[in-house]
């Protein structure tokens, strides 16, 4: 699919408009990145198959994660607003959004934003589809880019465990 940007949401989730008007949003396959400060938290009220609660210890709202405003940014200048954009999308995920490798030109933005340091490889090798994806996250990892410069880089899942659910937010942004 193609259309042009509309919005950059976050460092792995934009949304694009489409020639026909509607917006479809996208997360960037392969990849994640450091979790953005959400105001509210949709996790106090998880529970499991069982019925307990997952996040029991969840602080009130869902502060982000150290380099998360910084991966955002990333996106949003390597997809400006109104930029013409294509996706290779494959899946819907449970979000509804559009699971795509996403090209501003030739320039593929999920290996950009590894490239630049803005994203970690996503930890579920099933989610992973190109293998230029590891190949780019070491290219940043070995001189210290972006939130590899960090003091503390932490996989976005373990940020969730260990924020969002245990409430221990170091260096958390809002």
């Amino acid at each position: 699919m193609s259309g042009a940007v509309l919005r950059v949401a976050d460092g792995d989730t934009l949304t694009l408009r489409m020639p026909s008007g509607d917006n479809i949003i996208t997360r960037l396959s392969d990849i994640d990145t450091p979790q953005v400060h959400h105001p509210t938290n949709s996790k106090k009220d998880d529970r499991d198959k069982d019925g307990k609660l997952v996040c029991p210890n969840a602080p009130s709202d869902e502060p982000g994660q150290p380099y998360g405003k910084a991966a955002g940014a990333s996106l949003a200048q390597v997809a400006p607003v109104g930029a013409k954009a294509s996706a290779e999308c494959y899946e819907v995920d449970r979000y509804a959004r559009h699971v795509c490798h996403v090209f501003i030109g030739a320039s593929n933005l999920n290996l950009e934003q590894l490239r630049r340091g803005a994203a970690i490889v996503a930890a579920n090798p099933t989610y992973v589809r190109d293998p230029e994806s590891a190949v780019a996250e070491a290219a940043a990892r070995s001189p210290g880019l972006g939130l590899w410069g960090t003091a503390n880089p932490m996989n976005p899942d373990e940020w969730r465990s260990e924020c969002w659910c245990g409430g221990r937010c170091e260096g958390a942004e809002k």
